[in-house]
């Protein structure tokens, strides 16, 4: 089974976005507004990938949870910055590097490693 989206939280949607479309090239294709659990109120930001899956980011208004929740999975759990992460498929290595060259325009430091089977880039 493959997976429909992966969720997270973000505490500054408009950087999100910003980052999502104009670095990632992403597109947004939905956003819902509903109630949680607890009685606040979040928006679920949903973007295509250009691939087989969504990412979705959550803009939470909730006064259980606050506004000061950690966002950074990794230094949340006490591990480098390149342990729990995302990887998104590029078809060619061509298409690897013309994605690479755009984080690299927009400032962002990118990591290449490879896997033996596969190449990942971490920005």
């Amino acid at each position: 089974m493959g997976f429909h989206h992966v969720a997270l939280a973000t505490r500054d949607t408009t950087a999100t976005h910003r980052f999502y479309t104009e670095v990632m090239g992403f597109h947004l294709v939905k956003v819902v507004a509903a109630p949680t659990p607890s009685g606040g109120w979040s928006k679920h930001f949903f973007y295509d990938t250009g691939g087989n899956g969504l990412m979705a980011f959550w803009e939470i208004h909730d006064d259980t949870i606050g506004s000061d929740f950690p966002v950074d999975i990794n230094a949340t759990a006490g591990l480098p910055w390149w342990v729990n992460h995302i990887a998104f498929d590029a078809p060619t290595r061509d298409d690897l590097h013309r994605h690479r060259d755009r984080w690299r325009e927009h400032g962002h430091t990118v990591l290449e490693v490879d896997h033996d089977f596969c190449i990942s880039i971490y920005i």
